[in-house]
């Protein structure tokens, strides 16, 4: 385990109330850190082992990011794509290109959707080309309509016709968002619970957000020395906390428990930031 050991029984005492409804409002700061501390060194794994074992159970692995530059999560995501050649086939991504992605080897960056264009995710690409994945674009284009029923709708029948081979393992890089269960009014479902409607079985890792960038609650808490996969259904603090900033609209409906492992990181600031 790449954490702290937990010093207090705190993690027995949330085990403890797992059958009750766990309101971490009511938990003071101090509280909710070692809470937090103690799940991840209780239930943590080392991030690529969690990876790599989805993959091996799971047709789809859901990769959780925000479209944001400097991402330490982008920049482990380089680093884990040579450790998944034979383990996964395809890098679907929720980009939808209007002309060719790669020259050779190297992808085009100006031929990223804007909101891609960011260093950490072309690396994030190249590394995957590199290490023999098929890197395939499953979004709209970026010209067509941008509804995201109708965009969750394309991405899951065209990860469905990739899965049309048996031995295809995919591994889909997308906003954090798209791995939600809890479908919103105006959207509908997302990808995944589309996905898992047609009888695929998925894995979902929400991708922790850079705590520079806009700051989410648990980066506040607590940061491992090392990236970590967190199992939410073991994990009743974290589970139960929000994923969005406190001032963003609907934070109060987005909790952890809609994503099967949360992805934590170290905390680090990119080398493209002051």
């Amino acid at each position: 385990i790449v954490v702290d050991k937990p010093s207090t029984p705190a993690v027995q005492a949330a085990s403890a109330v797992e059958s009750k409804t766990l309101n971490v409002k009511e938990m003071s700061r101090g509280d909710l850190a070692q809470h937090l501390r103690e799940e991840a060194a209780k239930y943590g794994v080392k991030a690529e082992d969690a990876i790599i074992e989805a993959l091996k159970r799971d047709r789809v692995v859901m990769i959780g990011e925000y479209h944001v530059p400097g991402s330490a999560h982008n920049e482990w995501g380089a680093e884990l794509m040579p450790k998944l050649k034979g383990k996964a086939t395809h890098l679907a991504l929720e980009n939808g290109v209007d002309s060719k992605l790669f020259d050779g080897q190297k992808v085009i960056f100006e031929n990223l959707p804007p909101r891609h264009q960011h260093h950490e995710y072309a690396s994030l690409l190249n590394s995957a080309k590199r290490s023999g994945l098929e890197v395939s674009p499953v979004d709209v284009p970026e010209n067509a309509s941008r509804q995201m029923l109708f965009r969750n709708q394309h991405m899951a029948d065209q990860i469905t016709k990739i899965l049309e081979d048996p031995k295809a393992r995919v591994l889909f890089w997308v906003g954090n968002q798209h791995l939600r269960t809890a479908p919103k009014l105006e959207d509908g479902p997302q990808v995944v619970s589309m996905l898992r409607d047609r009888g695929v079985s998925v894995s979902t890792f929400y991708g922790q957000h850079d705590n520079f960038w806009r700051e989410e609650p648990v980066r506040h808490l607590f940061t491992p020395r090392s990236p970590i996969a967190v199992p939410t259904k073991d994990a009743p603090v974290l589970r139960n906390m929000n994923w969005l900033h406190p001032d963003q609209e609907g934070h109060s409906l987005h909790k952890f428990s809609e994503m099967d492992f949360v992805l934590m990181h170290p905390e680090k600031r990119s080398p493209h930031f002051d």
